[in-house]
């Protein structure tokens, strides 16, 4: 897990600092807890699945114009 990648996409407006580790994080806001390792590992694996989508769809996007006008289908729009 990299923490501070999370930090700063899900705790961008908290205050901390940290290292690498979880066990680094110095929390700095008075106004909401210091999250649980195990809530950062959960939002860093739905981080790395919003990551994948992303790739996953960059890559159809670059590719489905070779495949769509192969495709013997004549109502293409459906």
């Amino acid at each position: 897990m990299e923490v501070p990648k999370v930090l700063m996409k899900y705790f961008q407006n908290n205050q901390w600092n940290c290292g690498e580790t979880y066990e680094s994080i110095e929390w700095k806001d008075a106004t909401t807890p210091k999250p649980t390792k195990e809530h950062l590992e959960s939002l860093w694996n739905e981080l790395m699945k919003d990551e994948m989508r992303e790739e996953i769809n960059k890559l159809l996007k670059e590719s489905d114009f070779r495949v769509l006008p192969d495709y013997s289908n004549t109502n293409k729009e459906a």
